[in-house]
């Protein structure tokens, strides 16, 4: 069901791993890229902004848009929470000749990955307990064999690119 000819890369990760700093250090680069902003129906925290941080909508809105089809994916992660992607974010994005970039948990990339198929570049960012942190680039290849290729990363976690999803390729 992909909407349009753009290409898109997908940030997954548990909460906590790493992945909204790799997105803010892409999105500092000139790569023609821009922010998806989710959906949510959870409480705005004080630091955040409707439209900036997410779309804050509530669960009743959140369920007409569903009922409507606005949505490309969503998920009920709790009772009444929900989170997800608006098929108008992503027209605006390729509307604006860029490329969107989104941050989001595992089960959000892998449907992001299945709707978008080879449009898409998705990464995982794994959790710093599952990383080999001192370890030679080689050595994070050979403990992946066949899965992922080491892509580097600083801090508590590293990202590995899956080589399944190799952008713009068509590669499987």
């Amino acid at each position: 069901m992909p909407l349009g000819k753009g290409k898109c890369i997908i940030v997954s990760a548990p909460s906590g791993a790493g992945k909204t700093t790799l997105v803010r250090h892409l999105l500092g680069r000139d790569l023609g890229l821009d922010f998806s902003i989710s959906a949510t129906s959870r409480p705005k925290r004080d630091h955040e902004s409707d439209g900036l941080d997410y779309f804050f909508l509530t669960a009743d809105e959140f369920r007409k848009r569903i009922a409507a089809e606005e949505f490309i994916e969503w998920e009920e992660v709790y009772s009444g929470r929900f989170y997800g992607t608006l098929r108008s974010e992503i027209e605006r994005i390729w509307g604006l000749g860029k490329h969107p970039i989104f941050d989001v948990d595992v089960v959000g990339g892998l449907r992001l990955k299945e709707i978008f198929g080879d449009q898409a570049l998705s990464l995982f960012v794994s959790p710093a307990h599952h990383c080999h942190f001192g370890a030679p680039p080689a050595f994070a290849r050979y403990r992946n064999p066949g899965n992922t290729t080491y892509a580097g990363g600083q801090g508590r976690s590293r990202a590995y690119v899956h080589r399944s999803l190799r952008y713009g390729r068509g590669e499987r």
